[in-house]
């Protein structure tokens, strides 16, 4: 009987964190629409690899570095961006999903 507790338990734990984990993940795809971020990247019909700080200065040059970086760490590991590392900071180019929410020559 204290097994099949434990057990539950940690089926409980783990679906939570699975809930919250989606939530993270919505939120963060409704903020990087908002802020046209695939549109940023993107910018001049290229892909082409992007620090956060090249990032935010062409979306929103006001907007808050730390969260943008993390964010775009979070939804890496959703195959929304690439993630290229160099000298020892991170750079990011759309992916083929990321590259739907870019807007394209009809306007779509």
């Amino acid at each position: 009987m204290e097994e099949e507790s434990k057990e539950s338990k940690n089926i409980a734990r783990l679906t939570i964190m699975e809930l919250a984990n989606m939530t993270s993940v919505s939120m963060s795809l409704n903020v990087i629409v908002r802020l046209n971020i695939p549109e940023a990247i993107w910018e001049g019909g290229s892909n082409t690899p992007l620090f956060a700080a090249q990032i935010v200065a062409r979306a929103l040059p006001s907007g808050d570095l730390e969260n943008l970086q993390l964010i775009l760490c979070m939804l890496t590991n959703y195959d929304m961006f690439q993630e290229q590392l160099t000298h020892s900071k991170r750079k990011y180019s759309l992916t083929e999903i990321a590259k739907m929410l870019v807007t394209d020559v009809d306007g779509l």
